[in-house]
């Protein structure tokens, strides 16, 4: 019986030894899995932090040229408001000595990223205000361009008939 207590000493001891490695390998293999994603997850935090704060930098950049943007959103605006822009046109040419007698839209192209607004525009007045309603619309924040100019001899009154295609653009939506 004495010599039996070693050997059961020493094989109690194996059996604790195995065992321990066969139930804790398990837990130590996926404690290194949590291991290597809570990794994983801390450098895609970092990475998400780096872009954030990217953000911020641009725009905090972005609202020191807030006038900039907003002439841009005026000059190419999204909705192009048609009605919007007969309006204009009739009362830069009434401000500068004309007399609008017929506007009409055209055909709208679409572009990739804009669309073009064709314009047909007849106006009776002077050489002069005619060349100043020009300068009106090319001050205009919105861009307008002009296409084709033509006009007639003077009538009795000393007024042309001038026919104007414009063009103008806006974001496709």
């Amino acid at each position: 019986m004495i010599r039996l207590i070693p050997i059961i000493s020493i094989s109690l001891l194996l059996l604790v030894i195995l065992g321990g490695v066969f139930l804790l390998k398990p837990q130590y293999e996926d404690l290194k899995g949590l291991k290597l994603e809570l990794e994983m997850t801390t450098i895609d935090l970092e990475q998400k932090k780096a872009y954030y704060s990217k953000l911020n930098e641009i725009d905090e950049e972005l609202e020191g040229h807030k006038a900039d943007i907003a002439k841009i959103d005026s000059a190419l605006p999204i909705d192009p408001s048609i009605p919007a822009l007969f309006y204009f046109i009739q009362v830069t040419a009434s401000e500068n000595g004309l007399v609008l007698g017929n506007i009409k839209g055209g055909t709208i192209t679409q572009g990739e990223q804009f669309q073009d607004i064709p314009l047909s525009v007849s106006l009776l007045g002077s050489y002069n205000a005619l060349k100043n309603f020009l300068n009106a619309i090319y001050k205009n924040s919105r861009m307008i361009e002009t296409t084709s100019i033509s006009f007639s001899s003077p009538t009795k009154g000393g007024d042309f008939t001038f026919a104007l295609e414009l063009k103008t653009h806006s974001f496709k939506q």
